[in-house]
């Protein structure tokens, strides 16, 4: 809908924009995390992503505060090897939901909201300890590809990531 060029109050989908506009604001909580129905950091991501093109085209001021909200949850749910996972300050992440927020931060940056370097910065560093770095790594991951699952120190994580072009590609996305 917003690709055809719809937004709140006009487009030929202006109604459905609105109306998922409501929605996104009626589900994120006082901490600015956006979800329903029990969904996870993904959600929150796409959320937040939605709220920063909506900002973009509107500089509606109650869609700025909850982006900010949404950005603020987003940088303070990451945890300390640098990335997220599907709750909030997990101990561990991965890439593919890392890859969400990063794109939901640059979404909102882009549109004047701050984020933090240092949230960025960590999230890269998480990234490049996730390569594949050299031949032979581990299982036998090709050199350049990127792990799904990242953990300092932990034989158990490296046993049970895998790569694929998917996650190559997250990993190249997010940096």
């Amino acid at each position: 809908f917003l690709a055809s060029g719809s937004v709140p109050g006009r487009g030929p989908y202006a109604k459905q924009v609105e109306r998922a506009l409501d929605f996104i604001l009626a589900n994120q909580d006082a901490q600015g995390f956006i979800a329903a129905h029990e969904t996870r950091m993904y959600s929150h991501a796409f959320a937040t992503m939605f709220l920063a093109e909506i900002y973009g085209t509107s500089r509606d001021d109650r869609v700025r505060k909850a982006l900010q909200r949404a950005v603020e949850f987003t940088y303070k749910s990451q945890n300390k090897e640098g990335g997220w996972r599907y709750v909030p300050n997990a101990d561990e992440s991965d890439m593919s939901i890392t890859v969400c927020q990063v794109v939901a931060l640059r979404a909102a940056k882009n549109k004047g909201i701050y984020v933090p370097k240092e949230s960025i910065d960590a999230a890269v560093d998480y990234v490049l300890r996730s390569a594949v770095t050299a031949d032979g790594w581990g299982r036998g991951f090709e050199r350049g590809a990127f792990l799904y699952q990242y953990k300092s120190n932990n034989t158990a994580a490296e046993a049970m990531t895998r790569t694929s072009f998917a996650l190559t590609a997250a990993g190249l996305t997010t940096l």
